[in-house]
């Protein structure tokens, strides 16, 4: 079996498109993505596709027998769930080649592939490969949850309600400009530069001014972790983090409370500085993929402090 992984970048053409091109075990290439076809003449390019190709094993994407009656699904949901991680980070690693070879080619930043949705689907080399697809016993055709590609109008609801504080909110300029920073890049999947800033507004509300980010963090460590609210998932995500990154962690537990600070510090300290002779020990293809779920909570911490702030003047 062949299989191809692909996403999707919204707002951006290539024009001329570039050949295809080998990278890591196998090939990929760009392409342009038209409007849906409704009758028009002419469909425009809404943006630009990403896709990679290489060699799969067929056992890989063999459907998981499930108990009669699971409605469910639940065994081949999880294993689709695993494949979509596997395949997100191959794509991610074609991605951040790309995205980076065409930024300093121009001079400006190139806008990220949504690796947060991908599609995979599997192309038979063989007969036997064609009736497995037939028969529907390998997973053959998947992806995460799918998001319209037409340009959508977001509509804002009871803005008088949101913007009756902004007296308040005005002396929160900083907070306010860096908490949007990181909800922007968060959205974009550039998930580095979301920690950064989300850890910026902690530091912000619980340092003392000083570089010794640890000691004061420390100092508010019930503070931090009231908001935080950590659980085994948090705590072994962050672990398997800062292992990738040739880093010890401290924090086993949940309940490890300052040794989950000092990690948050640590990861802190290791996203924001940088070593090409020693790479691997600031980033990881699917480092991104990873940061994900501890952002998650980050970002709560980071918008509670400044809701509760602004709340309470």
């Amino acid at each position: 079996m062949e299989v191809v992984v692909y996403c999707f970048l919204p707002g951006i053409r290539f024009d001329p498109l570039p050949e295809p091109f080998k990278i890591k075990d196998g090939v990929a290439w760009i392409s342009n993505d038209h409007e849906p076809n409704r009758g028009q003449e002419k469909q425009e390019v809404i943006g630009c596709s990403l896709s990679y190709q290489a060699s799969a094993k067929t056992k890989d994407f063999l459907r998981v027998a499930e108990a009669p009656g699971d409605k469910r699904h639940t065994k081949n949901f999880k294993k689709i769930g695993e494949l979509l991680d596997k395949y997100r980070e191959e794509l991610s690693e074609v991605a951040i080649v790309v995205e980076g070879l065409i930024s300093v080619s121009t001079a400006k930043p190139m806008p990220a592939f949504l690796l947060d949705h991908i599609n995979v689907r599997l192309i038979p080399e063989t007969e036997r490969d064609k009736k497995l697809i037939a028969e529907e016993k390998v997973l053959h055709t998947f992806g995460d949850v799918g998001k319209n590609r037409n340009a959508v109008v977001k509509v804002v609801r009871k803005a008088d309600s949101m913007l009756d504080c902004i007296s308040k909110a005005e002396p929160r300029i900083s907070a306010l400009s860096i908490y949007t920073l990181a909800s922007r890049a968060e959205e974009r999947f550039e998930l580095e530069i979301a920690y950064l800033n989300f850890f910026r507004i902690i530091e912000g509300y619980f340092g003392d001014g000083t570089p010794n980010i640890d000691y004061a963090l420390k100092a508010k460590t019930k503070e931090i972790i009231r908001l935080l609210k950590p659980d085994a998932d948090f705590v072994q995500g962050l672990k398997s983090i800062l292992s990738r990154l040739k880093l010890s962690s401290k924090a086993n537990l949940p309940t490890d409370e300052e040794e989950i600070v000092s990690d948050l510090v640590l990861l802190r300290h290791k996203l924001a500085h940088y070593n090409l002779s020693q790479q691997d020990r600031h980033f990881y293809s699917s480092l991104r993929i990873d940061l994900k779920s501890i952002i998650r909570y980050i970002h709560h911490v980071a918008f509670l402090l400044i809701r509760k702030d602004i709340d309470d003047k």
